[in-house]
């Protein structure tokens, strides 16, 4: 599967090629880390990019279905989510510029996203910009640069 393939190939795509092993979370991974880095100085669509998280996770699931221990039809699938959830240990800005510095000591308080996402084993990629919240003391101080919509695919 050509490089270009990868970004708009099904799940259940992908998880067969997995399974056939012509495909591993690591190369997945990689190539989608290769994209954003290629991209996203022109969309800033990403917050904080967790690579080493995506990378050592991707390796496990890479050992897992090596044993053949397919837990979960989402094993070694990378994602991207809005940067509005607590992430412990990566920078969460909420699109605040009051929050701009703020890298949580925990998960979000209810920490439904973080358990929902190792429980199903997506691999975490990287936060999403998201839209500043309406209050007009967010808008103080610097605010990243505006994400942009992704380019379509020609």
């Amino acid at each position: 599967m050509a490089s270009e393939e990868l970004f708009y190939a099904t799940i259940r795509d992908i998880g067969a090629r997995f399974r056939r092993r012509a495909l591993s979370p690591v190369e997945l991974t990689r190539a989608h880390l290769e994209r954003i880095e290629q991209l996203d100085p022109k969309l800033h669509a990403f917050v904080t990019v967790t690579a080493d998280r995506a990378l050592a996770d991707a390796k496990a699931a890479e050992t897992a279905l090596g044993r053949g221990d397919i837990s979960s039809p989402l094993l070694g699938i990378p994602v991207g989510y809005k940067d509005i959830y607590a992430t412990r240990g990566v920078l969460t800005t909420g699109g605040s510029a009051l929050l701009k510095d703020w890298i949580p000591d925990e998960d979000d308080p209810a920490g439904v996203l973080g358990q929902r996402l190792r429980r199903i084993e997506l691999l975490d990629l990287a936060g999403l910009h998201a839209s500043p919240p309406s209050s007009s003391a967010s808008r103080s101080g610097p605010v990243p640069a505006a994400s942009r919509a992704a380019v379509a695919r020609s």
